[in-house]
């Protein structure tokens, strides 16, 4: 999944401006940070709650909840930007 930064414009997903192409790019890289193992249990042997109590996964997801806030409350202090603009470039 990872394009290593290619894309055929100069500000690669930020040219579209469109926050819907923004979540599905989030949501596959959230896919790809994911162990594949996870996958194994999620899709072959349908053990979907073993994914979900991973240290790991659990980690992974604090992390990046946890964050989210706090990069969206430095742009939004001393960066000049509305909350709603701060989350979308923090997730």
């Amino acid at each position: 999944m990872p394009t290593g930064g290619f894309h055929p414009r100069i500000l690669s997903i930020g040219a579209y401006d469109n926050v819907y192409v923004e979540v599905i790019v989030l949501m596959f890289m959230i896919m790809a940070e994911t162990n594949f193992q996870s996958y194994y249990f999620t899709l072959w042997k349908r053990e979907a709650r073993r994914v979900l109590k991973s240290p790991e996964f659990q980690a992974y997801i604090g992390i990046f909840v946890a964050a989210t806030p706090l990069i969206a409350l430095d742009l939004i202090m001393n960066g000049g930007y509305v909350s709603g603009t701060a989350f979308r470039y923090a997730a």
